[in-house]
């Protein structure tokens, strides 16, 4: 498995603030992830292989 386990907090961080407006900070704060690797991940082109899962999820 190449991607990183960080993008599934990062992830979960993302939806939380899109879905019920919880901060990204208290977010990272109670998670225990830095808010440098959550704006990586944020800022970070969405990749073929993303899509793909996505794709796959949403199918199941």
């Amino acid at each position: 498995m190449t991607e990183s386990y960080p993008a599934v907090p990062a992830a979960f961080i993302g939806n939380q603030r899109a879905e019920h407006q919880v901060p990204h900070r208290l977010a990272c704060r109670v998670l225990e992830v830095s808010e440098s690797g959550f704006c990586k991940w944020r800022d970070k082109p969405t990749t073929a292989r993303w899509i793909q899962r996505g794709q796959l999820a949403d199918a199941i």
